[in-house]
């Protein structure tokens, strides 16, 4: 359903990374969603607001309910911001909006950590145990009396961990020509730096991390309406996603085979840790629904089962 009488009306609204997003509607609310085009704005040391230098569109979901400007002086103040060179806002010359931007700014709770599991961890924990397992039953065993086996698993350890770091690698480079792509973007992560990202069960040559800053690159092109982003985005944590869940099948294969064969040919009975406990699917945290469904649906991020 739609709501009339928006377009053209001013908005404020508290952004999730604490800005103040000022802006025009466009178009009115249809779907639950409201076009806003405007500006962003941050709070110095100084205590003065800055305008960010892009006008941005952003979709407004009918559930944050911005803040309609309807006082006169304050609509003359907002349209003063958004046509003119305006870059710092204070008490003199935006009285109005300066203190709404400050009652917007301690309205919204402290930014939450993006917080990511990581289930390839439980995998790679797995393929370790197993080899630990194997090395000791070899030790254990006076019937072998060659380092042939214990040399092929230490090659095999060493070329996991290479080759699921050169899958981290490659995606962080990817992602970084992506973010070098979009000046917004950029700043955006200049200003998060390290902060706001807390990484959980393992890092795995960095892959747990390098995924919190895709997910975080999703999250703010989804809120700014940049469909093109979150697709990129989407399609990067996918094919990473695969490659990795393709090095672990691959070396976890080859450690089972390199066990039952050594096993047999020496006639060792010992227990490993068991069958690597597989997973179906690996979605990055992002909840909720695609920028625009029939443009860019919602990609699940699966990997099949190892």
């Amino acid at each position: 359903m739609t709501t009339p009488h928006t377009t053209g009306k001013y908005f404020l609204f508290s952004r999730s990374e604490g800005e103040i997003f000022l802006g025009r509607a466009i178009d009115e609310t249809l779907d639950g969603r409201l076009p806003l085009e405007g500006k962003s704005f941050c709070i110095t040391s100084q205590g003065t607001f800055a305008a960010k230098p892009f006008r941005t569109r952003i979709d407004i979901a009918e559930t944050d309910i911005p803040h309609r400007i309807e006082h006169p002086d304050a609509i003359d103040e907002a349209e003063a911001l958004l046509t003119r060179s305006v870059t710092i806002v204070h008490r003199t010359n935006f009285p109005l909006l300066f203190r709404w931007f400050q009652a917007g700014k301690a309205a919204p709770a402290a930014r939450t950590p993006v917080v990511v599991a990581n289930p390839f961890a439980h995998i790679f924990r797995g393929f370790e145990t197993n080899a630990e397992l194997f090395r000791r039953a070899l030790f254990a065993a006076p019937q072998v009396r060659s380092t042939r086996e214990l040399d092929r698993l230490t090659e095999l350890e060493g070329d996991l961990v290479i080759e699921l770091g050169k899958v981290t690698n490659d995606v962080a480079v990817r992602f970084n020509a992506i973010v070098a792509g979009d000046v917004e973007l950029t700043g955006f992560f200049e200003q998060l730096g390290a902060g706001g990202i807390t990484v959980t069960n393992g890092g795995v040559g960095g892959w747990t991390f390098a995924m919190a800053r895709l997910f975080e690159a999703k999250s703010w092109a989804r809120g700014r309406g940049k469909v093109h982003l979150v697709r990129d985005v989407n399609t990067l944590a996918k094919e990473g996603i695969g490659r990795m869940n393709d090095v672990l099948l691959e070396h976890a294969g080859a450690l089972d085979t390199l066990i039952t064969e050594t096993f047999a040919q020496f006639g060792i009975e010992a227990e490993t840790w068991g069958e690597i406990s597989p997973f179906a699917t690996y979605t990055m945290p992002m909840p909720g629904r695609s920028l625009q469904e029939s443009a860019e649906p919602e990609v699940p991020l699966g990997a099949s089962a190892i």
